[in-house]
C-alpha cells in the first residue's frame, strides 16, 4: 500500500490520497477496508478532486484514540487540514453511515451525499447478520485475525464480490492487511444521541442511496429509510453487484455518481 499523505486529527492522524482537481469528493470506506477500495473510482478525477482516507485503525492511518471520537469529527478534521470548506462525500458501508452522521453534525461542510450500501444509526441489523458481525471480533480474539477474516471473506456480503477474479484479488489485498485493531480491543467511539435516523430530515442537500442489486435485505432496507427519511433523496439498486457495488460494478456507479454530482453541482 501507498503512504499517501497524513492529516492530523485530535489524537492521531489519517492517510490520505488526493488526486484530480476540481470539486472536491470525500470518499469513505467502510470496516476492515481500506481507502484503496475506492481505486476503481479513479476516472472520475477527470473533473472533481478525490480525497480517500483511512479511518482510524485502517489502513496507514493511527489506532482509535483511548479518549472518545466521533467519525463525523475526524471527517471534518480531514476537510480542514486539506483547506477544504465542503465537499461532496460519497461513503460505503459504515463509512456511509459515517458520512451521513457528517451531514448531520456538520451540514455547513456537506455538498452533496451519495450513500453505497450503507449502514445506519438508530436502524439496527436483523437478528442474523448482527449475530453474524458480532462474532467477528470474537473469533478475532479468540482464533486469531487470519481465522476472523477468514469467516468474513466466506460470508453473504463479499460472496457475489469475489466470484469476480480482480475483485477477489483487491479484497485478498485489503483484509488480508487489515490490522483488526477495532475488534481487538475497545473502541472509544462516540455514538450520535439522537440516532441519525431521527434526524435525516435535518439533511438538506443532495442525496442517493444505492444499494446492490444482490445485497442483504438489511441493506436494501437502510438505503430506502434514507431516500425515505432525506428530503428530495434518490435512490437506486445497481444492478448485478452485490454489498461492494463500486468494486463489482464501477462503470455503473461511477456513470450513477457522475451524474448525480452534476445534478448537485458538486
Amino acid at each position: 500500500m501507498t503512504p499517501g499523505t497524513w492529516a492530523p486529527i485530535p489524537g492521531g492522524r489519517l492517510s490520505y490520497t488526493s488526486r484530480g482537481e476540481g470539486p472536491p469528493v470525500l470518499f469513505v470506506h467502510g470496516l476492515t477496508f481500506d481507502r484503496r477500495l475506492w481505486e476503481p473510482q479513479s476516472p472520475l478525477a477527470a473533473r472533481r478532486r478525490l480525497v480517500c482516507v483511512d479511518l482510524r485503525g485502517h489502513g496507514r492511518s493511527s489506532a482509535p484514540p483511548d479518549a472518545p471520537y466521533t467519525p463525523a469529527g475526524d471527517l471534518a478534521a480531514i476537510l480542514d487540514a486539506l483547506g477544504i470548506e465542503r465537499a461532496a462525500v460519497v461513503g460505503s458501508g459504515s463509512g456511509g453511515r459515517a458520512a451521513a452522521q457528517l451531514a448531520v453534525a456538520h451540514p455547513d461542510r456537506v455538498a452533496a451525499l451519495a450513500l453505497i450500501g450503507a449502514s445506519l444509526d438508530g436502524e439496527p441489523f436483523g437478528p442474523e447478520l448482527a449475530a453474524f458481525l458480532g462474532s467477528l471480533p470474537v473469533t478475532a480474539r479468540e482464533r486469531g485475525m487470519s481465522a476472523a477474516i477468514d469467516e468474513w471473506l466466506a460470508s453473504g456480503l463479499l460472496s457475489h464480490a469475489r466470484r469476480l477474479p480482480a475483485v477477489e484479488v483487491a479484497l485478498q489485498r485489503m483484509l488480508r492487511e487489515f490490522d483488526g485493531v477495532p475488534w481487538l480491543r475497545a473502541d472509544p467511539v462516540v455514538t450520535p444521541s439522537p440516532p441519525t435516523k431521527e434526524r435525516l430530515g435535518e439533511i438538506a442537500v443532495p442525496a442517493v442511496a444505492l444499494v446492490g442489486e444482490h445485497d442483504h435485505p438489511d441493506f436494501h432496507r437502510f438505503a430506502r429509510v434514507y431516500a425515505v427519511g432525506i428530503r428530495g433523496a434518490e435512490f437506486a439498486i445497481v444492478r448485478g453487484a452485490g454489498h461492494l457495488p463500486n468494486l463489482e460494478a464501477p462503470m455503473s456507479v461511477n456513470g450513477l455518481l457522475e451524474s448525480f454530482l452534476d445534478r448537485a453541482g458538486a
